[in-house]
């Protein structure tokens, strides 16, 4: 008999060891079939949380800071940057005023787009 999957030899071994009246096996391989379950879910959240890393790592190669902020290339958006060098989120500043202000909506940093950036960027 072939097994694609060690969920399918787990549920015929309990199947078998119901039909021939086994209770301590039949228990036995209850537990380790629980103990699999457990073992696919972590590896389906670590596999997701992996996916996730890597989401991120190629969303931020190559972000440098100017000024007060960082930066993602192709993205003019200012990075707070406390939140950034702390804990390595991306999370865009919000402009608050015309005069180049901005406040962070997760950390409410308030920072200034400096004129470095500014001369950098032809005055835009």
């Amino acid at each position: 008999m072939s097994y694609p999957d060690l969920k399918g030899m787990l549920k015929d071994a309990r199947n078998f060891a119901s039909g021939a009246n086994d209770i301590q096996t039949l228990n036995i391989l209850k537990d380790i079939q629980l103990g699999v379950y457990d073992l696919l879910d972590e590896n389906r959240e670590l596999r997701l949380n992996l996916e996730e890393l890597k989401r991120t790592k190629e969303q931020t190669e190559g972000i440098k800071r100017i000024g007060d902020f960082y930066y993602i290339p192709k993205d003019d958006a200012p990075i707070c940057s406390k939140c950034w060098e702390v804990d390595q989120i991306v999370v865009h500043a919000l402009e608050v005023n015309e005069w180049e202000t901005f406040t962070c909506p997760n950390c409410q940093t308030n920072s200034f787009r400096t004129k470095k950036y500014l001369e950098e960027n032809n005055g835009n």
